[in-house]
């Protein structure tokens, strides 16, 4: 099988017959132009996407771990706690102190390092000791965190909030988190 070079007829190649089957150089320059200008173009959207991401599914998850500790203590009948460390970016589940777990293992989770946690509205807790905590019938103890903020690298922030009389906590944006006064 012979091989032509871009823009040469073979020999034996019959008058009127196309044998521009590839691209010549100059049209993949300017396609890689094009290309190179469109996501140039489109390269702030995408971090703003990526971080708006981040402090999204970390909130998620923070959510996702507040009714997971609840479930606990509905099904185990032992008062769990949801820890708070914001200052070493952690938090975890573990029964309160004096009670046994059957599960047994602790869980403990970590800050995504792109995202910042802020309790700093927390005005009852002068001892830094940030929890959320639930009573064997799945009630909210009077003490628990009531807000928590995330925040990214480009201050855009996200809350979780105990909103309503049954002390549910919810993910609010910043319009929800002012309509619900939570923010200020």
């Amino acid at each position: 099988m012979m091989i032509s070079l871009t823009g040469r007829r073979p020999k034996n190649a019959k008058p009127g017959t196309r044998f521009d089957k590839g691209f010549t150089l100059i049209e993949l320059i300017l396609v890689m132009a094009m290309l190179s200008a469109v996501i140039a173009a489109s390269a702030q959207s995408l971090s703003r996407f990526f971080y708006g991401r981040a402090i999204e599914e970390e909130a998620g998850r923070f959510l996702s771990m507040i009714n997971y500790t609840r479930s606990q203590a509905i099904s185990t009948s032992v008062p769990m706690q949801l820890w708070i460390e914001p200052d070493q970016g952690q938090y975890g589940i573990s029964p309160l102190e004096g009670y046994q777990w059957a599960a047994g293992e602790l869980i403990e989770l970590e800050i995504n390092e792109d995202v910042q946690m802020d309790l700093s509205q927390q005005v009852n807790n002068m001892l830094d000791d940030y929890r959320i905590i639930f009573l064997p019938d799945g009630s909210l103890d009077e003490t628990s965190v009531k807000t928590l903020s995330f925040t990214n690298l480009r201050n855009d922030s996200i809350y979780i909030a105990q909103i309503g009389l049954m002390g549910e906590y919810r993910v609010l944006g910043e319009y929800d988190a002012q309509l619900y006064g939570v923010n200020q």
